[in-house]
């Protein structure tokens, strides 16, 4: 995704990202803007995640139900940031749905590298990162493993997905999200994804927007988030 960014930053594009701080340094490493919320809403969320790390048995709805909850502010927060940096191409990661919504409110064009082509979970697509931790996300070798495991939560995370979103979208004026992997939260522009050896998700439903990038993301361990300058890009 860096790789993209530089390359697009290098024609003359403003662009920006909008992700965690564990890729902060590279990042900025790169001669990119980071756009990083440092306030009690960013906190708060920070908190909440900190509190829950040692935790078991939590009720997940319950759980996504309060970060949901957040998005308002944090969509006022990231909002404020995008009209003073005025991008003209912005990355989000699969957790910061809320720039996504400033971006499509805005029209500015967006990417995700979310893991699947979809910000939030939905009845169809429930992305990978809430369902397993960092270390056992690098080390999946079988997809079909990782579906299972969503499945186990689907029943209980769907109906608050689509009454709580669709709330919060309201808010904003913003259009509300079908239950649906190609009509829930697609970037329009481009979505960004790593090539995986044992991909479970059918190349023939992919949207056109999907650009895939190598090497394989899970052979690289903790330098995942660097692609060689010699990797080319995989058009769908």
């Amino acid at each position: 995704m860096i790789k993209v960014a530089c390359e697009l930053q290098s024609i003359g594009h403003n662009v920006c990202f909008v992700t965690g701080y564990g890729v902060e340094s590279l990042i900025k490493g790169a001669g990119l803007k980071f756009v990083g919320i440092k306030n009690s809403t960013i906190q708060s969320t920070k908190d909440f995640f900190y509190s829950i790390t040692n935790q078991s048995n939590l009720d997940e709805a319950s759980i996504m139900r309060s970060i949901i909850s957040l998005l308002p502010q944090t969509f006022k927060d990231i909002e404020r940031i995008f009209l003073e940096i005025k991008p003209d191409a912005v990355f989000v990661d699969s957790a910061t749905y809320a720039a996504a919504a400033v971006s499509k409110l805005h029209k500015f064009k967006w990417a995700t590298s979310c893991v699947f082509p979809d910000m939030i979970p939905t009845r169809s697509c429930i992305p990978l990162e809430y369902r397993i931790n960092d270390d056992e996300v690098i080390n999946v070798k079988d997809h079909k493993l990782v579906f299972k495991l969503c499945e186990q939560y689907e029943n209980q995370l769907s109906n608050v997905f689509d009454e709580e979103i669709n709330s919060f979208l309201d808010k904003f004026s913003l259009k509300a999200k079908s239950p649906a992997v190609l009509n829930a939260n697609l970037s329009s522009d481009l979505i960004i994804a790593y090539t995986a050896k044992e991909w479970e998700y059918p190349r023939n439903d992919w949207p056109a927007q999907l650009h895939m990038v190598g090497p394989d993301r899970w052979e690289l361990g903790d330098k995942h988030f660097e692609l060689p300058s010699n990797q080319p890009l995989i058009y769908i």
